[in-house]
């Protein structure tokens, strides 16, 4: 199936590039794709950002890329990753980085890129859907961060020591919630009670005779 909605420059190498990340080992992984080359990779490492993963896609992407092909047209660059995006586009153009504080799990990242921008031209374009290469590499990263994770006793040990922390917190927060619905339900006992113990006495007062009524005069004693 053709990627119809997604145009791409004449004469130019279309790149695709996605990251995947895990939060809890602290663990991601990323694909690329060049269909004209009919050249893919992945690759996997330790970080604590998926953004860093995203960034690595590309950049992995595009030095394969630049030493594969020698015909010299330009590289155009698909990426779901807004920073990715705004550095490429900033760093081509010279001008320094918009809030560089976003590029801190990327700094030691940028002079490969730069490198990179040195020797070739580049467009990127912010991928937003329809493209059976995009969603190749999507899948090739996520299954890649699978492997890793189910196959290394280190990432499978972390993750069981994370899951079982978070356990008694959850616990709590449901032993919480149980205990305030308790305090809850004797509210409603309490006052059920009365209502009932209030009703009752209406009832004495208005069937029975004189003795009835006066003894139904009578304070209810409190429940409480």
């Amino acid at each position: 199936m053709p990627d119809t909605d997604i145009p791409q420059a004449p004469d130019s190498i279309a790149l695709y590039a996605d990251g995947s990340f895990s939060h809890e080992v602290g663990i991601g992984a990323w694909a690329y794709k060049c269909p004209q080359l009919n050249l893919e990779g992945t690759g996997k490492a330790e970080g604590k950002t998926v953004t860093r993963f995203e960034f690595l896609a590309v950049l992995d992407g595009l030095e394969a890329v630049t030493a594969a092909d020698k015909s010299g047209f330009p590289i155009q660059v698909f990426s779901d990753c807004d920073s990715t995006v705004a550095a490429i586009n900033s760093l081509q153009k010279g001008e320094p980085l918009k809030k560089p504080e976003r590029y801190a799990d990327r700094v030691d990242l940028l002079p490969r890129l730069q490198a990179v921008l040195a020797a070739c031209q580049i467009h990127v374009t912010r991928y937003t859907g329809g493209s059976l290469h995009h969603q190749d590499c999507h899948c090739r990263a996520r299954r890649q961060l699978r492997e890793e994770v189910d196959h290394n006793p280190k990432s499978l040990h972390r993750l069981a020591l994370i899951r079982q922390r978070a356990r008694p917190k959850q616990l709590i927060g449901d032993r919480e919630s149980i205990l305030n619905r308790l305090a809850k339900l004797d509210e409603e006992v309490s006052i059920l009670q009365l209502q009932v113990a209030s009703l009752e006495l209406s009832s004495r007062m208005i069937d029975g005779g004189p003795g009835e009524q006066l003894a139904a005069s009578q304070p209810v004693p409190s429940l409480i």
